[in-house]
């Protein structure tokens, strides 16, 4: 079910909270947006996914860009490579890395490792892989997950546009989050701040920001985002070791 909410509900419902606080339109539109970016960056949320277009390998070919990255791509999140030219799909799973270098050396290697490479093709970003070894006869594609860009930058025109992602039961999540940066926008001392502590290696929060990151907390509960579950696998599946000279794509 498509969200119900918007901006300015967020704003009619915490407006009694904020005592003598007030703000311009703009403002408004700031703060509005800022709590809708805090609350994406904070994790990859299952409504802020999408499918990656495949990727078909080509041997010896490393570097994927042009279609291959979608216009609202952010992060990616999952990616497994996918042989399709067998019965059934030969699947298995890939790291994601920050860099994958550049190697020539493309015989005896399975492709095990992605990255997303923000310099390739003139800073239009691309992917490049690990070492493709495609024989002749196979297919082999890279299929994934990814986080996208938030559908709606808002400003004062727009607080009336509802929410494209968000669920309506966080609704209150991101009211406390907007509170928030209203206050710290404002100067106001009950937006409160984080303190970082070295030998705890920890943060401590206080005032508003405290209760938006406990909202947060409870948020990210719900969404089991503390299981077992791997979104970045250290040994992928299929993966039979450098110095075995095996490759899975022949």
């Amino acid at each position: 079910m498509a969200p119900s909410y918007d901006p300015q509900d967020a704003l009619d419902f915490i407006t009694p909270q904020l005592g003598n606080v007030s703000l311009d339109a703009p403002a408004k539109g700031i703060c509005a947006n800022n709590a809708q970016t805090m609350l994406w960056n904070i994790y990859p949320w299952r409504w802020a996914r999408k499918t990656l277009p495949n990727i078909t390998l080509v041997d010896g070919q490393q570097e994927y860009t042009g279609t291959n990255v979608p216009t609202d791509f952010m992060q990616l999140i999952q990616a497994e490579c996918v042989r399709t030219d067998s019965t059934p799909n030969v699947v298995w799973e890939m790291d994601i890395k920050s860099m994958v270098y550049s190697d020539p050396q493309t015989k005896f290697f399975p492709v095990r490792e992605i990255a997303y490479l923000q310099e390739l093709n003139t800073q239009a970003g691309g992917f490049r892989v690990s070492n493709p070894s495609i024989g002749t006869g196979v297919t082999a594609v890279v299929r994934g997950v990814y986080r996208f860009t938030p559908v709606t930058k808002y400003i004062s025109t727009n607080l009336t546009t509802n929410f494209a992602e968000l669920p309506d039961q966080y609704f209150g999540t991101y009211a406390e989050v907007l509170m928030y940066y209203i206050y710290r926008y404002t100067g106001d001392p009950r937006a409160g701040e984080a303190q970082y502590n070295r030998k705890q290696r920890r943060v401590g929060y206080s005032g508003q920001l405290a209760v938006a990151m406990d909202s947060i907390d409870i948020m990210l509960e719900a969404e089991d985002a503390q299981d077992t579950e791997t979104i970045f696998p250290v040994n992928p599946l299929g993966y039979f070791g450098r110095m075995t000279g095996r490759s899975i794509l022949p």
